[in-house]
């Protein structure tokens, strides 16, 4: 983005947008199928690891309602101690742009996310929520229009500090929430911070 270029950045960033949801889904199946530490007890490490494997499987097929009740039922048996169960939940819920229980769902993963990577995925999908509540509710943008893009714009900022900079997605979400909130250049620089790291 140059001086005199806005309506080209802000078009670019209004497609970069459309992608988003697509682009979430696919970074958290992904991460939802890297191995990592298991979410152990009773009744027994195989029966969650069976739970969560339909609920990813759910995920990639579009079937939302299904991937909530897999993940759940993770939840449930895992003692309430799943980051990548809460992270699943709150998945499904933006996928049905029901943003207030993906928060909610992405803040429990925080609750009880120990690693830094499923941290990062939960603090990207706390702004996705954010985002996608001030998009969808005009009462909220009218009793408080600063509240929801400040929030998301924090979130997105955890999410790249606590991954290092390697979580992709948080990068355009950071840069299509300051382009909101009008601060072109501040998004020119995250974009240009991104572009630096990517082949």
């Amino acid at each position: 983005m140059v001086a005199g270029s806005r309506t080209e950045g802000a078009r670019t960033l209004r497609q970069a947008a459309r992608i988003a949801g697509l682009a979430v889904l696919v970074l958290v199946v992904a991460a939802l199928d890297a191995p990592g530490q298991s979410d152990g007890g009773p009744p027994s490490r195989s029966d969650v690891a069976k739970c969560l494997e339909d609920g990813q499987a759910a995920l990639r097929n579009g079937k939302f309602e299904k991937a909530i009740k897999a993940f759940t039922k993770a939840d449930r048996l895992s003692g309430g101690n799943s980051a990548t169960a809460f992270i699943g939940i709150a998945t499904a819920h933006l996928q049905l742009a029901r943003f207030d229980e993906a928060e909610l769902q992405a803040e429990r993963a925080l609750s009880v996310a120990t690693d830094p990577p499923d941290q990062a995925v939960a603090y990207n999908l706390v702004g996705t929520a954010l985002w996608g509540a001030y998009n969808s509710s005009p009462s909220e943008q009218a009793d408080d229009p600063a509240s929801l893009l400040t929030r998301a714009e924090s979130a997105f900022g955890q999410a790249l500090q606590l991954s290092g900079g390697n979580l992709n997605i948080a990068w355009s979400n950071l840069a299509l929430v300051l382009e909101k909130e009008g601060r072109f250049a501040d998004a020119e620089v995250v974009l240009q911070q991104y572009l630096e790291r990517v082949p």
